[in-house]
């Protein structure tokens, strides 16, 4: 009897025991629940904030050829920096060829191909427009850092869809270096002598060029700053460009002594009402 009483009172605890635990258990369980509703709860709202500011999320803009708009650097030093520019064409509904022009003289030029609508923005004020604009005929160094900043992204874009296309690396890479070529045909379409200078065809032999050797190139990021340079030498004549190689060649000549252009080289002669700029 005693040793059925004892049994029964161990069997008694131990239930009570079980009931404890699988009410902890449960008690537990109900908090993270609780827990995971709260952080759910409070990252929703975020989540869906960050995926709303997506370029692929925004609303197609419609846009004429001219318009002026405003991309946005998304890699490098510049990223977040919106860059005034324009429309070139429409290359087929919600994407657009972009037009940046830059620096001194518009001298960083790029155009940005197949951009879709939703890269861009309209500017919501003209004289901020006009404003960014001077800032970049000033600046340089920072003319440069957002053209090349664009044409960086945009390459990137390209080589990424291409890729997602199941095309293989050696083909993106050639595919790649024929945009490049055909971006270069474009830069040097857009380069033309600049005011004061006249455009000839031909090349100048070394000799009637101004000394310098294979290691130290004078090289120009544009044909108006090679310009600016044979402007302040008395003695330079003319002067030619490479949109290829930036390679800016200044002569003693005022005329090419070869019929042959050389390469991709702009001849650019001194016009005959152009005022020498004294060093």
């Amino acid at each position: 009897m005693v040793r059925n009483s004892a049994m029964a009172l161990v069997f008694a605890v131990a239930q009570v025991a079980f009931a404890s635990a699988v009410f902890d258990q449960a008690d537990m369980l109900q908090h993270k629940v609780e827990q995971c509703s709260k952080f759910h709860e409070a990252e929703g709202p975020a989540s869906a904030s960050a995926e709303a500011t997506r370029p692929e999320s925004q609303p197609s803009l419609k846009l004429e050829a001219g318009s002026r708009v405003e991309i946005k650097i998304e890699n490098g030093k510049m990223a977040g920096k919106w860059v005034p520019a324009s429309v070139d064409r429409e290359r087929s509904p919600g994407f657009y060829d972009v037009r940046v022009e830059l620096g001194p003289s518009n001298c960083y030029f790029s155009i940005i191909p197949g951009l879709r609508s939703q890269f861009l923005r309209r500017p919501t004020d003209s004289a901020k427009y006009e404003k960014e604009l001077r800032f970049y005929s000033e600046a340089q160094t920072e003319a440069k850092q957002a053209v090349d900043g664009l044409e960086f992204d945009a390459q990137k874009r390209v080589r990424e869809r291409l890729l997602a296309k199941g095309m293989s690396k050696q083909a993106v890479k050639a595919k790649m270096e024929e945009m490049e070529k055909s971006m270069q045909r474009k830069k040097a379409a857009h380069a033309s002598c600049p005011p004061g200078y006249a455009a000839a065809v031909g090349d100048v032999r070394g000799g009637n060029q101004f000394s310098h050797n294979a290691t130290e190139l004078n090289k120009q990021d544009a044909i108006a700053l090679c310009a600016e340079d044979c402007s302040k030498r008395d003695a330079c004549k003319s002067f030619e460009w490479s949109p290829g190689s930036k390679v800016c060649n200044l002569n003693r000549v005022p005329e090419p002594d070869r019929a042959a252009p050389f390469l991709d080289y702009i001849f650019c002669k001194r016009a005959k009402t152009q005022d020498v700029i004294r060093a």
